[in-house]
């Protein structure tokens, strides 16, 4: 019992990933049944509570694996979710789901059930574009789209606890499918979501007139990337808390003066903005540690080249 435990002691110090995780599922399938592996599963599950449940996940809902009592979530593609989503009710400790390719039309029917989710993650699930439902997960605070999204997304008010929200737009590898992405066109569709922390738009294609952003006064992470019409930066005022901010991608962006604003920014990634022409305003952010300049072939000299995702040192002086 006590090596059992000292091996278990030793992986369970390890800093929580995916790969430790599965070190840990190994290392339980190896047990023999009885109660050394009941009390070593007992020892697990009361260390592991501070491990988020995006990392303590399984592929497919199996109750009889060895190590089902530590899962926190299921990362389920289009052939293990259709029976999963209907049994996730009854097992209350799923808190994180992640789903691919779902199709079957009560699908999300069945998702406003499982009351307690926590993270809820779609990747080109056509069919959770319906509205009604989602109000019933009362404690989701995180929530991905991938691919096609409803083109009314007021429903979003309905989600009191929503901290995270990701619109994300795909162009398939294989060339042969049209893009899919959010139908989001206005941005006061999410006024409902005032609370927000995160809010990532990536590739939002049909997204045009960007005026109507709500005043995220406790936004802390801002993602705008590869959204061609993203060139107002004045908006940024209305979001004073920032720390974290990316606009890679955004190849209509020629100026940073605005930013000068976000007294509280720590992260900046600009990569791949190639209409950018002067750094104006960043030097007047003095919580700056990060920036990315990577691909901004319109700065003058080698300053692109100084910054590739790295820690800011004395950008006063490189600015000139």
């Amino acid at each position: 019992m006590s090596n059992i435990i000292a091996g278990l002691r030793e992986l369970l110090t390890q800093e929580a990933s995916l790969s430790h995780w599965r070190t840990m599922l190994a290392f339980f399938d190896e047990l023999d049944e009885g109660p050394e592996k009941t009390f070593a599963l007992d020892y697990a599950r009361s260390h592991l509570q501070e491990w988020p449940a995006e990392l303590r996940v399984l592929n497919e809902l199996d109750a009889e694996h060895a190590c089902w009592t530590l899962v926190g979530g299921l990362r389920l593609d289009c052939l293990h979710s259709h029976e999963a989503v209907y049994l996730l009710p009854e097992h209350k400790h799923i808190t994180f789901l992640e789903l691919e390719n779902l199709f079957h039309p009560q699908a999300l029917n069945a998702i406003s059930k499982i009351s307690q989710l926590e993270s809820l993650i779609l990747r080109e699930c056509e069919v959770m574009q319906k509205i009604e439902g989602y109000g019933a997960l009362e404690h989701l605070h995180r929530l991905e789209f991938h691919g096609g999204v409803a083109q009314d997304l007021s429903w979003l008010g309905q989600l009191k606890q929503l901290k995270e929200l990701s619109l994300v737009g795909e162009y398939p590898e294989d060339g042969y499918r049209s893009y899919k992405g959010p139908y989001l066109k206005s941005m006061k569709q999410l006024l409902g979501v005032r609370q927000l922390r995160a809010l990532r738009l990536r590739r939002c294609d049909l997204l045009k007139d960007f005026r109507d952003l709500p005043a995220f006064r406790q936004l802390e992470v801002l993602e705008v990337s590869h959204c061609a019409q993203w060139r107002n930066l004045s908006l940024l005022a209305r979001m004073p808390q920032l720390s974290e901010v990316n606009f890679s991608g955004c190849d209509r962006l020629i100026t940073t003066q605005p930013m000068k604003a976000l007294k509280q920014l720590k992260k900046l990634d600009l990569s791949d903005c190639v209409s950018l022409r002067h750094l104006n305003g960043l030097v007047e952010l003095p919580a700056l540690e990060w920036l990315d300049l990577r691909g901004c072939s319109g700065l003058p000299g080698e300053l692109a080249r100084c910054y590739q995702g790295e820690e800011v040192k004395d950008l006063q002086r490189e600015l000139g």
